[in-house]
């Protein structure tokens, strides 16, 4: 399960890999379920594109529109998951990811913030995407895939988002490529960019906080 994330960096070499304009930027540090982000994608009749969708806040008629993450393990098969991973796979750029502590001494389970361990690396998750009917309009969402954890995030959680190496991104957005081996080795941990952690103050509890601070590292 992946419940918050960030992207306070516009991330340039996403969109200039594939050419593309970005919708407009603004920095966010704690972005939840139903909120929107930028999302790229690429559809059989045009190239790659950037929208802005809602993360799990879709439509019936695609996949559930409940689901904000799915899991690597059974979105080939899964027949809600399955149409959405043959041909509306897409990126979403992040520059971390929270997670939470499985288990906590005391209290409540504890937030850490997850970034690539060399600070040149993008990153962008893997996800699928849907569009679907809304009121006046279509209405497009997404969901991010999880994965078993790497070992930076064994400790603290067994489950992560899968992050798309660069050298793959072309790959994992193009629906024309349905070598479903090599989509599915794409998702495994060890295909996962290096990452580091640290343990976030509270301030990420609150989706209505979106500030520098909840990246900060506490003791």
């Amino acid at each position: 399960m992946c419940r918050r994330f960030a992207l306070f960096e516009k991330p340039i070499e996403l969109f200039g890999d594939f050419d593309i304009e970005a919708p407009a930027f603004s920095p966010r540090y704690n972005i939840a379920p139903s909120q929107a982000t930028t999302v790229v994608v690429q559809d059989n009749v045009s190239g790659p594109a950037a929208h802005l969708m809602s993360w799990g806040k879709g439509h019936p008629g695609a996949f559930n529109p409940s689901v904000i993450c799915a899991r690597s393990e059974s979105i080939a098969h899964k027949p809600s998951l399955r149409t959405a991973f043959k041909a509306r796979r897409c990126l979403v750029p992040a520059n971390g990811f929270y997670q939470w502590t499985s288990r906590a001494d005391s209290g409540l389970p504890r937030p850490y913030y997850c970034t690539p361990a060399k600070q040149d690396d993008p990153m962008a998750f893997a996800g699928l995407w849907a569009e679907s009917p809304g009121a006046g309009s279509q209405v497009r969402s997404f969901a991010i895939i999880t994965t078993t954890a790497a070992d930076a995030v064994r400790p603290i959680h067994e489950r992560m988002p899968v992050t798309i190496p660069r050298i793959h991104w072309r790959r994992w957005l193009d629906p024309r490529n349905h070598d479903y081996f090599g989509l599915l080795t794409m998702l495994l941990p060890t295909m996962s960019v290096g990452l580091q952690c640290w343990k976030v103050g509270d301030l990420v509890r609150d989706a209505a906080r979106d500030c520098q601070d909840c990246i900060a590292r506490v003791a």
